[in-house]
């Protein structure tokens, strides 16, 4: 016999279409001055195409698309883009908000609901596989505080070891891409709001997920300056 289920995959993916059909129907008032292009009536014939061919993950795309954007962009600056990032990546932040290693109280609820491994590998497959796009603009940029990019490029190349911070380029690379093995994410593109928000939580230990405690250490050696103005070096370094 083959795998059983509720619903046979057809039925499944028809489900997922109309929820899909719903989602930006619901999101449609909130987008009207958004024109609708042909490269975005592209993006959801994608969207709906990787749904089809990622059926074990499909109904938890819908989910984390809510907030992160169906294609892993997200339209809040305080909460990450995660396409692109490396699936083995995902897959670890994922099950460490499961086992709460990493809290956050929405996404623990969230990851509770995944009923098997495959499913969660199939979500991060999907969206290690997106393209991140970067939404920082100089605009926002300028709206922040404590920002000296000077600092920021010192702090990301190492020039501010004497001070006890290591240049973020020795674990996130050169180009900010991350590494391949998934230990150390990609930080160029992500929202700038974001890298903040998480640096903040680090150095006060409510984000306690490194292992061992590297980003901990080196957060807490940063001021708001620091902290802000290399977030903002890496924003400004994906528009590059």
């Amino acid at each position: 016999m083959g795998r059983q289920s509720n619903l046979p995959k057809l039925g499944l993916i028809f489900l997922s279409l109309i929820l899909l059909i719903n989602f930006l129907t619901l999101n449609a008032e909130s987008k009207k001055d958004k024109d609708i292009t042909t490269d975005n009536l592209n993006v959801k014939v994608e969207i709906v195409e990787a749904l089809k061919e990622n059926i074990d993950g499909s109904r938890f795309i819908l989910n984390c698309a809510e907030c992160h954007g169906f294609d892993g962009n997200s339209v809040n600056p305080e909460l990450p883009n995660i396409a692109g990032l490396n699936e083995k990546y995902i897959i670890r932040q994922l099950e460490d908000f499961k086992t709460g290693k990493r809290v956050n109280e929405e996404m623990m609820i969230i990851v509770r609901e995944f009923p098997s491994d495959k499913e969660l590998t199939s979500l991060a497959s999907y969206f290690s596989k997106q393209e991140m796009i970067n939404q920082n603009t100089p605009e926002s940029i300028k709206n922040h505080e404590f920002i000296d990019l000077k600092i920021g490029e010192e702090i990301f190349t190492g020039k501010r070891i004497e001070y006890g911070i290591p240049a973020c380029s020795a674990c996130h690379g050169e180009d900010g891409l991350g590494d391949k093995e998934g230990v150390f994410p990609r930080l160029v593109g992500q929202q700038m709001d974001y890298i903040i928000k998480q640096m903040e939580a680090f150095r006060s230990g409510g984000r306690s997920n490194d292992a061992p405690p590297q980003m901990r250490n080196i957060a807490k050696q940063m001021d708001d300056e620091d902290i802000a103005s290399v977030a903002a070096y890496i924003a400004y370094m994906g528009m590059e």
